[in-house]
Parts: structure tokens; sequence; C-alpha cells
């Protein structure tokens, strides 16, 4: 049975449902195990899901990014919130009763801590920067972390603002203000690499219409056959009406 790219989607969103999915689960494993189901079940997806393999695997790649931008922005609002902490404890009244050597260990210990949070930031921007190369997502995954980096600031300078000197406070504003200008240029890319993700989906429809199909990946064609046309990131072929082209041929000679 075949299915159009509508419904292989809508199917993808039901079965996901049926999986008794954990935290862990990425959205290409559940995807791995949809397409091994419509297999099991004699479905098979025709030329249009095949033509579209790119706009799934960005879509697919769109949802993980989601996923890791809502731990991006934790992480990273856990790792600056550690300064309104250290300035928490040093206005405390029992930390003018600490002598040198004690106040040395607490903000040794807060070091360890910052540090491991970096550490645990820095794995999710890692990650986020893997799954954007391999899916093709690279100016949505700068502007998903550019919105969860404003956003993690700004509840942070919400607490800073009683706490802080005004030294700190002047440094976390710039530092706002420069995410907030990134966030914009993110975002300004993100619309337009959409806008040619969609010329280029239109344009591929209109291709497929006239008979045109995808080169697999590593496939070799024979030019002599079919015409080829670069589309995007991908090349597509049509078979060369050899009557048309024998025809042609014949009035050049006369």
């Amino acid at each position: 049975m075949k299915l159009s790219f509508n419904n292989y989607m809508k199917g993808k969103e039901l079965f996901k449902e049926t999986l008794p999915l954990n935290e862990n689960e990425e959205l290409y494993d559940i995807n791995e195990r949809y397409n091994e189901y419509l297999k099991q079940n004699n479905y098979s997806i025709d030329n249009l899901v095949l033509e579209k393999s790119n706009l799934i695997k960005r879509y697919i790649g769109r949802k993980i990014i989601q996923n890791n931008a809502k731990k991006y922005a934790n992480a990273y609002r856990d790792w600056k919130f550690i300064d309104v902490e250290i300035r928490r404890e040093k206005l405390d009244k029992k930390w003018s009763d600490l002598d040198k050597p004690q106040k040395e260990k607490i903000i040794e210990r807060w070091g360890i801590k910052k540090d491991a949070a970096k550490d645990k930031l820095d794995a999710i921007v890692d990650r986020m920067d893997t799954i954007a190369k391999s899916y093709g997502v690279e100016e949505y995954a700068k502007d998903a972390r550019s919105k969860a980096k404003l956003k993690a600031v700004e509840e942070v300078m919400k607490h800073a603002e009683k706490v802080f000197t005004e030294s700190q406070k002047e440094a976390l504003e710039e530092e706002h203000k420069n995410i907030k200008k990134t966030e914009e240029e993110a975002k300004k890319a993100r619309i337009k690499a959409e806008k040619e993700e969609e010329k280029i989906k239109n344009k591929t429809e209109a291709m497929q219409d006239e008979g045109w199909v995808s080169v697999k990946k590593d496939e070799e064609v024979d030019e002599d056959k079919w015409e080829i046309v670069d589309v995007g990131d991908k090349k597509m072929k049509k078979k060369i009406d050899t009557d048309k082209k024998d025809g042609e041929s014949d009035k050049k000679d006369k």
C-alpha cells in the first residue's frame, strides 16, 4: 500500500503516541522504528515521500533541536545563576564572621560547581551543533539557541538586580544586549533559510509533476539517457526523450 507524504507524517505522529518513550530516546530512533513498522505491515513509501526525504530529515532535526534548546536554556541559566548565589552568600551576615581560609574554601567549592555547570552547557552545545550539521538545520539551531540564551539571561537578571555589584550589573546588561542582537540576526537568517527551503520544495514538486525524480546518493547516472539538474542540495534527473532528440538531429542534418 502506498502512502502520501501527509499520511506518512500523520502516521508517524500517531505511531509516536503508541511508544513508551523516555527522555533519552531521540526522534531519529523513532523514525527508524516507524519505517520498520511500515515495512512489516506491507506499506511502501511512494516517490513523493522519497523525493521529500530531505524535508523529513530537516523536520526531525528541528524537533531534536527544540528539545535540546530547552535543555540549553536551563543549563545556561543554572551556570549564570551560580554568580547570583555567590553574591548572596557574600552578602549574608555570616560571611563577615568567616576567616580567610574558610572564605577561600567556599569560593573554591563554588568554582568547582560553576565548572561542572559549564561542562554540562558545553556538552549540550556540542550536541546541538552535531544535530544541526547532520540534519541540515544550522540556521534553525542558531536561532533556537539564541532565543534560549536570551530567555535564560533575562531570568538571571531579575534575581541579580538586588545582589549584583554595579560592575556585575553592567556586564550582565551588556551581555544581554549582545545576545539580543545575535538573536535578531539569527532570526533573519532562519527566515531566509526557510524561504529558500520553501522555494526548493515548490520547485521540486513542480518538476515531479513533469516526470523528474531525485538522484540517489552515490547513484551513477548515464547522461546520454538522463537529463540532470541541481535543485538545492540534491540533483534531479529526467529521462531524455530519444524520439524528440532524434527528430531535432534530423532537422539539423537537413
